[in-house]
């Protein structure tokens, strides 16, 4: 059996990745929607209405809920490994993030998605 010599020093990557570009597109969103909105402010009902359902609009914003709720669960699930020693409590824990993260991400697809 030939072994892998870097051991599990590769293992977080992928979680360094998607902390990074979801950082990217959450900055990225909010610096739009910042400069859209100082340039077209919203000043009534029906203007809000007419931005939020745009399609272009109700997709980047499900994809800024999606990726602000990867970063959160990225970053509270190394906090919970790293510091949660009690591993009934770290798994609570993380078992209950997810379950609210989830609960999150079906009510962004509810009320973003029109489903």
């Amino acid at each position: 059996m030939k072994s892998d010599s870097r051991g599990s020093s590769g293992a977080g990557l992928g979680e360094w990745i998607a902390q990074r570009v979801s950082a990217v597109y959450v900055f990225m969103f909010i610096l739009w929607m910042t400069i859209d909105l100082s340039l077209n402010p919203i000043t009534s009902h029906s203007d809000w209405q007419s931005l939020s359902s745009g399609y272009f609009f109700r997709v980047t914003a499900l994809l800024f809920v999606v990726s602000l709720l990867v970063h959160a669960w990225t970053g509270l699930k190394s906090v919970f490994l790293d510091y949660v020693h009690n591993w009934r409590l770290r798994f609570l824990l993380v078992m209950a993030l997810a379950l609210v993260f989830g609960g999150f991400t079906i009510w962004s697809f509810i009320v973003l998605g029109g489903m």
